[in-house]
C-alpha cells in the first residue's frame, strides 16, 4: 500500500445474516464511491467469500483476524494463507475486542507480520 492512499473501512464485527449482508453488498454495489480512497468492508468471517464474490470489484473485501502461522490443526483459526488463497489482501488485527481479551502486543506483532508476509 502507498503512504498517499487513503483507505475507508467498515468492520462488521459479529453482525449479521445472509439476508444483511445481501442487503449490504447491494447497497454498496448500487452506491457512488469516491476514487480518492480504496473502500474496505470486513464481513464474518463466515460472509468473506460471498461478498468477496457478489461485491464489485472496486471495494476490497477483508477478514477480521487471523491465525499467528500457517495451516495446521487449529480449531476455528483462519490462516493467513487460507485468506490469500481465497484473494483477500485485508485482514483486521488487534481490534480492541481482542485486546480487551487479552490479546498481547507480542500477539499482534507475530499476526500482523504473517499477514504481511503472506
Amino acid at each position: 500500500l502507498r503512504g498517499d492512499v487513503r483507505v475507508v473501512g467498515g468492520n462488521w464485527k459479529c453482525n449479521g445474516s445472509v439476508a444483511q449482508v445481501n442487503d449490504l453488498v447491494s447497497m454498496l454495489n448500487q452506491s457512488t464511491l469516491s476514487t480518492d480512497a480504496e473502500v474496505v468492508v470486513c464481513p464474518s468471517q463466515v460472509y468473506v467469500q460471498g461478498v468477496q464474490e457478489k461485491l464489485r470489484g472496486d471495494v476490497s473485501v477483508g477478514a477480521q483476524d487471523c491465525w499467528v502461522q500457517g495451516n495446521g490443526a487449529f480449531t476455528g483459526e483462519t490462516s493467513a494463507d487460507m485468506l490469500a488463497d481465497m484473494g483477500v489482501g485485508w485482514v483486521v488485527i488487534g481490534p480492541s475486542e481482542r485486546r480487551g481479551k487479552g490479546e498481547p502486543d507480542a500477539e499482534v506483532a507475530i499476526k500482523a507480520q504473517y499477514a504481511l508476509d503472506k
